[in-house]
């Protein structure tokens, strides 16, 4: 997997879908189905999306889940 900075059209997609999980909205079964369609349509592998998540979306977006609306 190549580094953020080296590969930021494809992972802007899957940052775009991962963030909807951190934001002050009820994430139904809609949201969470589209997310997870659009992860599985870029070229990264189960791993590799999770890393993704745990070492780039989720130190990024975690500070809206201490803030309420």
């Amino acid at each position: 997997m190549l580094p953020p900075e080296d590969d930021l059209e494809e992972r802007q997609g899957v940052w775009d879908a991962m963030h909807v999980l951190f934001l002050d909205t009820d994430v139904d079964a809609f949201h969470l189905d589209d997310a997870a369609k659009k992860c599985a349509q870029t070229r990264y592998s189960v791993e590799e999306l999770e890393v993704i998540f745990w070492r780039e979306v989720y130190p990024t977006m975690r500070s809206n889940l201490w803030d309420i609306a």
